[in-house]
């Protein structure tokens, strides 16, 4: 867990020993926010490729729902993350989204498959420790519907 220096506040307990109060940190560098939006972009490119990728009738349909929900999702995440005050900055927004390269997975297997949705599971899950609990409860929601929509293509795609 990552801890702000400017949040640590002291003070001094019944023993006389200083303690002190962590908070956690928030995602504040414009290049953790630029990660965040490559591996959305990452995530988005991966669905759609397999969508076209796959030989199974069911497969290319619940894929291709997943790519509809995600790139809503996404745009939604993105869009309050940029809208937040101190990425309002035209300056900010710039360096936020601007992403050079992505690196695409294209699979052609379910297994494969699944094991990357499974992947962005945790990726997903470990923004937690990258957002505050309270000031970014909107994206931490946002984040909980796009989770959503992957254990349900997890699901789906354990039917024959």
């Amino acid at each position: 867990m990552k801890y702000s220096r400017k949040s640590t506040r002291s003070s001094v307990n019944k023993t006389g020993r200083s303690s002190v109060n962590k908070t956690r940190k928030n995602i504040s560098s414009n290049s953790s926010k630029k990660q965040i939006v490559t591996q959305m972009l990452e995530m988005l490119i991966t669905v759609k490729l397999y969508h076209w990728n796959t030989l199974s009738h069911s497969v290319h349909t619940a894929t291709d729902e997943l790519y509809g929900e995600l790139n809503t999702l996404i745009d939604q995440f993105v869009e309050v993350l940029l809208g937040k005050q101190k990425n309002i900055s035209e300056r900010n927004k710039n360096e936020i989204l601007s992403v050079k390269s992505l690196h695409m997975n294209n699979y052609k297997d379910n297994g494969m498959f699944k094991k990357e949705i499974e992947t962005y599971k945790k990726y997903l899950i470990g923004l937690t420790k990258q957002l505050h609990q309270i000031e970014d409860s909107d994206l931490l929601n946002i984040r909980d519907e796009i989770l959503a929509t992957l254990n349900k293509i997890s699901f789906l795609l354990t039917l024959k």
